[in-house]
């Protein structure tokens, strides 16, 4: 798997101190709740925000557009490293994907959104959903307070279960990507279509808190592209500071941007 940028810089940061995980804005093709007279395919816009680092399984062969958009330099990495780190392929969808016209989704989509809003509890939360739209009154902390304990017990238990449902739809969420959409060429500057499928796109997903890093070894490396030769002894110095290895050992995984187009005529 293949991590691809346009600065030498940027992969001697990688190399010294990992992959950075960096917020990632997505936009969906969804479209709502079927109900909903917005929920005609393209009416709203819908982004989505994770921290992920990415990758690509291009082969080499058939590499040089990705090269032309995303940089001429890369660090590229074995897929068992990748599948060990929880690094998986995404979920590339359209309008007509099956669970993304379900309301269900939606439904679950909206809570994992605002769930925070409600304490994390769901209980909070269905209390103000029905308080919103039925003729009830809602319970209170004092009507909870004269509940049994085995109800005190199964309602935080239920409340537990429900959190972690929710972390699992912002999970599944942030591993999903538009089969194509409108993209800035980044070579041309115009506006185009881009069928994102075609990048094969695998993703880090961040899921804790306290995560800034993705990190490797040196084994776990299977090549670096650099776009210039005059670059290679900067790297080489690099390299073996940071894994401790000889000159020769490094060099032998270093390779160059125009050997591998080469291989895409």
């Amino acid at each position: 798997m293949y991590h691809y940028t346009n600065k030498l810089e940027w992969i001697i940061s990688i190399i010294q101190n990992g992959f950075e995980f960096r917020s990632c804005k997505e936009k969906l093709p969804l479209t709502g709740f079927s109900n909903s007279v917005f929920s005609k395919p393209g009416i709203i816009v819908h982004f989505i925000s994770p921290e992920v680092v990415c990758f690509c399984d291009i082969p080499f062969s058939l590499v040089s557009d990705h090269i032309n958009q995303y940089g001429e330099y890369c660090i590229g990495l074995t897929k068992e490293w990748g599948i060990n780190n929880g690094i998986s392929p995404i979920r590339y969808v359209h309008y007509n994907t099956p669970e993304l016209k379900d309301d269900t989704f939606y439904f679950l989509k909206s809570c994992a959104e605002n769930y925070h809003r409600f304490d994390n509890s769901m209980l909070v939360m269905i209390n103000k959903m029905l308080k919103d739209t039925e003729d009830f009154e809602g319970i209170t902390d004092k009507d909870i307070g004269m509940l049994p304990e085995k109800w005190k017990r199964i309602i935080e238990q239920m409340d537990c279960e429900y959190f972690n449902l929710m972390k699992f739809t912002h999970t599944y969420l942030g591993n999903m990507r538009s089969y194509e959409d409108e993209w800035d060429d980044i070579v041309t500057k115009n506006k185009t279509k881009r069928r994102f499928y075609d990048e094969r796109e695998w993703r880090a997903l961040k899921t804790k808190k306290d995560q800034r890093y993705l990190k490797f070894d040196w084994k776990d490396i299977t090549e670096v592209i650099l776009k210039d030769k005059n670059e290679k002894q900067e790297l080489i110095e690099k390299l073996t500071i940071k894994y401790k290895i000889n000159s020769k050992t490094a060099e032998r995984k270093i390779k160059f941007v125009s050997d591998i187009v080469k291989s895409d005529k």
